[in-house]
């Protein structure tokens, strides 16, 4: 027992160390957790932007939290904290930056999309289908429009495909089973040829 307390005081003390030097860097929004379990200690600092440093006196094998977390010591220095912090907060700004654009992108292609379009569609998907393109348009009356296919796999010889596709809404059975608009990816490959 005096152990496990002297780990957490410990522990509890370079947090506070170095929640104090990410608050003077700017990363004012990060606070520590503690947690005690049958494994031993940690103690967390996250905040801004998702990140999370741990401070442990035991490993951690939970892939996903390997990935998502910096894993810190008692040694670990300020510089080093701030470093990490910096570089994470670079990476995720990036990543923000670039979805938004891409989303920018997907948004400004389907406004123009929708002008070509001369009636009221419904996007449907196909998810899994070992029917190449020719048997997949003729599996339905209905004729499907602007069709994406994409090569899954090959299972044991045989191609496995998925569709993405619109039909017109219309005196359409099915129009309830789809969307209004397609996915990003459709959007992202659509050819206007």
């Amino acid at each position: 027992m005096t152990t496990l307390i002297t780990k957490t005081a410990e522990q509890k003390t370079k947090v506070a160390e170095l929640l104090a030097a990410l608050h003077a860097a700017g990363y004012t929004e990060f606070t520590s957790t503690t947690s005690v379990t049958n494994m031993g200690v940690s103690t967390y600092i996250q905040g801004q932007l998702g990140i999370k440093f741990r401070i442990s006196d035991h490993n951690v094998s939970n892939f996903n939290r390997i990935n998502n977390e910096e894993h810190i010591s008692l040694n670990t220095t300020i510089e080093d904290v701030l470093l990490i912090a910096n570089r994470r907060a670079s990476s995720i700004k990036k990543s923000v930056a670039d979805k938004a654009r891409k989303n920018e992108a997907v948004e400004s292609k389907w406004a123009e999309m929708q002008r070509l379009f001369t009636s009221e569609l419904v996007f449907k998907m196909n998810n899994r289908t070992y029917q190449d393109l020719d048997t997949f348009l003729a599996s339905s009356p209905i004729q499907k429009l602007y069709v994406q296919q994409t090569v899954l796999t090959t299972n044991n010889g045989r191609k496995v495909y998925s569709y993405e596709y619109a039909e017109e809404r219309e005196n359409n059975p099915t129009a309830q089973y789809g969307y209004d608009r397609p996915s990003d990816k459709f959007i992202s490959n659509f050819n206007f040829n």
